[in-house]
């Protein structure tokens, strides 16, 4: 009895050290895991912050200058003036390659679901000023450009000197265009802020 008692002695010592040997298999298992997870959010995490500082440090240099030029013309056009409208060649670049690279290589998983729902804001801030470009430049395409080498009575009406209806366009976009670049503006530095916290 005493030899059989010291078999299942062993035999328990056997699976404890087993059920061990396996619970440690786990948990080095799940904390290489961790560590993979946490790489991928730190890669993630850093690779969109370098490239959101990189725009919100472009737009602090360019915001300045685009409502600078667009002010001379709408506050002289609100003034009574007749300054002639010019085209502007605008550019909101696609950035969205980040965001993809980012999303095929799980970074979703690892994201903070109220970063990831900024971050999508911003490239759809981002989607529609690039529309709102688009009909910008295709309108100065069509309308303005054919007309530049024509005098103030082209584009004004003299008497009342307010844009003709074919040109009365023009300011309202100006205005969208600085609205929508400042708003874009904004969710950068605020992302770059909140993402420089954590």
């Amino acid at each position: 009895m005493s030899n059989s008692r010291q078999r299942v002695g062993w035999l328990v010592a056997e699976l404890i050290v087993v059920f061990i040997g396996v619970s440690l298999a786990f948990l080095l298992d799940e904390y290489r895991a961790n560590r993979v997870e946490d790489e991928k959010r730190r890669v993630v995490h850093n690779a969109l912050f370098k490239q959101f500082s990189e725009l919100s440090q472009g737009f602090d240099g360019s915001i300045p200058m685009i409502n600078s030029i667009f002010a001379r013309f709408l506050d002289a056009y609100e003034q009574g003036e007749m300054p002639m409208p010019r085209t502007f060649v605008l550019v909101v670049g696609k950035t969205q390659d980040m965001w993809d690279a980012a999303l095929q290589v799980g970074g979703l998983e690892v994201m903070d679901v109220n970063l990831m729902f900024r971050i999508v804001q911003l490239y759809g801030t981002q989607t529609a000023a690039s529309a709102l470009l688009e009909r910008f430049d295709r309108l100065s395409a069509e309308i303005l450009v054919p007309n530049l080498d024509k005098g103030k009575d082209e584009f004004y009406d003299l008497q009342t000197r307010r844009l003709r209806k074919r040109y009365d366009w023009y300011p309202d976009y100006l205005q969208r265009i600085q609205a929508i670049f400042q708003e874009m503006h904004g969710q950068l530095q605020d992302l770059v802020e909140e993402m420089g916290q954590s």
